[in-house]
């Protein structure tokens, strides 16, 4: 590895990028952590308290070390330079080990490195962290959001806590969140809470929270009109069926007669009016319950064997659904505005999550020396270079300077070049998109492609996914300015 990764960690806010070049990337940091390494930790934790001494504000903080301590977001009130991917997956490499120990004893740290730590404790799991919230040190508004990504609908001692705080300091602020986290319990602690909540609440939170129960209801009944949508019998040739009957009654079909379906299913892949229905239809095809798919997943080793997190009858009739569910498949927004582009913090995600076919894995990235062209300029020839160091091997691939988007292919490709040599069977593969979220998934090749020659999904090509999630972009602008129609 380059003699930087042994270098010095900036202490100060100020001039801290420039003080980064002379010292390991944040990504090389959070993967020390992640893999539990004291030094690294020890290290760490001292850069980061004397930062916290020379910050104004926790965005100053949370602009230096922030990354380290985990990418995605929580909330709309995160600071702006933070960055959201992996939507729906919750542990995306947070160091929580370190988080949790760090939290502790954390009287002695200054406020603004507290509050940092608390607030990305938000996003680990489990029961040790809960704890953690349940103290009445933790801040009312991070176990409110902890709660309801982890612990809701149970009533736990965390957010009792967190309610009989907001009514002791009387925080109206937090009235409402308050009483939606509580509304979903039956224990009559939670609802003398609530309605302690309501007793005191003023006019205003009153009324917002009459809004906000108007809008759910409203949601409510829109979509038990949808459901309502009346589904025609299953049909026995595809004639007059449109993509949309088939998205919506394909389940109560399913639920209906398997078999019947399975026989629509096989003559509508004939069709060039569905085309483009959804991938469920090619698992009503290829299987005869949801049973056997999930059991075909696991013999081809895209599940693992046993999986706590898996449910014995997946709801989904999507594979790439079910596979997320066990962690083997990502949803993941290309989008970002920060510059440079944070594609080595994707890799060190994307490597932790699929441990040990990665572990010990190091990697950089060396940005481009000029920002990405304009929105409808051509794109800028001056790339990214992606590397990986493992085995005693550097591993290399150049990565596309987008306007908009970070270069998945390049991420994945460097990935399976690493699983390739050491003989791994397993490999990442991007499936086809044109939009800015894609589909990441994780398995043998050679399931990969059976999976894809089923129907089951269709594999895409990273950059070609990438070109066409800019042109999609750029063609809903000039709609937008008036350019082409609608």
């Amino acid at each position: 590895m380059p003699p930087r990764f042994a270098g010095p960690l900036p202490s100060r806010v100020e001039g801290f990028h420039h003080e980064l070049e002379k010292g390991p990337p944040l990504s090389y940091v959070r993967a020390r952590l992640l893999e539990g390494d004291q030094e690294m930790g020890a290290k760490f934790l001292s850069v980061l308290r004397q930062a916290a001494a020379s910050a104004r504000s926790l965005d100053e903080l949370w602009g230096t070390y922030g990354v380290v301590l985990g990418l995605g977001d929580h909330g709309d009130d995160k600071p702006p330079d933070d960055m959201g991917f992996l939507i729906g997956v919750h542990d995306e490499g947070v160091p929580c080990a370190w988080l949790r120990e760090r939290l502790a004893d954390a009287a002695k740290e200054r406020p603004l490195l507290t509050e940092l730590l608390w607030r990305k404790l938000v996003r680990c799991p489990g029961s040790e962290t809960t704890a953690l919230f349940a103290r009445e040190d933790a801040p009312i508004t991070w176990v409110l959001d902890h709660h309801s990504l982890f612990d809701s609908p149970r009533f736990t001692p965390a957010l009792e806590s967190a309610v009989r705080r907001i009514l002791n300091q009387s925080r109206e602020e937090l009235f409402v969140t308050a009483m939606y986290c509580l509304s979903r319990h039956q224990a009559p602690v939670a609802q003398g809470l609530r309605e302690e909540l309501w007793r005191r609440a003023s006019g205003e939170v009153r009324a917002e929270w009459e809004r906000q129960e108007a809008m759910k209801d409203e949601f409510a009944r829109r979509r038990e009109e949808e459901q309502a949508w009346k589904c025609p019998p299953i049909p026995n040739r595809p004639e007059g069926v449109d993509a949309l009957t088939v998205q919506r009654c394909l389940e109560k079909w399913v639920a209906s007669s398997w078999a019947a379906t399975a026989r629509f299913a096989m003559s509508a892949s004939r069709s060039p009016e569905l085309l483009d229905a959804p991938k469920s239809l090619a698992t009503v095809r290829n299987f005869s319950s949801l049973a056997e798919m999930t059991a075909w997943a696991r013999e081809r080793k895209l599940v693992p064997a046993a999986t706590p997190t898996l449910e014995d009858e997946p709801r989904s009739l999507y594979l790439s659904a079910i596979m997320r569910q066990a962690r083997r498949a990502f949803i993941i927004n290309l989008a970002t505005r920060t510059f440079p582009r944070r594609h080595d913090e994707l890799l060190v995600t994307l490597a932790w999550k699929m441990r040990p076919e990665l572990a010990g894995v190091v990697f950089e990235q060396l940005p481009p020396k000029t920002p990405p062209a304009d929105l409808f300029q051509p794109p800028s020839s001056d790339e990214y270079t992606l590397r990986a160091y493992a085995d005693g091997q550097r591993f290399s691939v150049k990565a596309r300077n987008s306007h908009s988007f970070e270069d998945i292919g390049a991420v994945v490709g460097l990935l399976n070049q690493v699983l390739e040599s050491r003989g791994s069977p397993h490999r990442f593969a991007v499936l086809d998109s044109q939009v800015s979220q894609v589909e990441v998934v994780f398995g043998p090749e050679a399931a990969l492609r059976e999976a894809d020659a089923r129907g089951l999904w269709r594999l895409g090509n990273g950059r070609q996914v990438l070109v066409q999630a800019e042109a999609l972009k750029e063609k809903n602008i000039r709609r937008l300015l008036g350019e082409i129609p609608f």
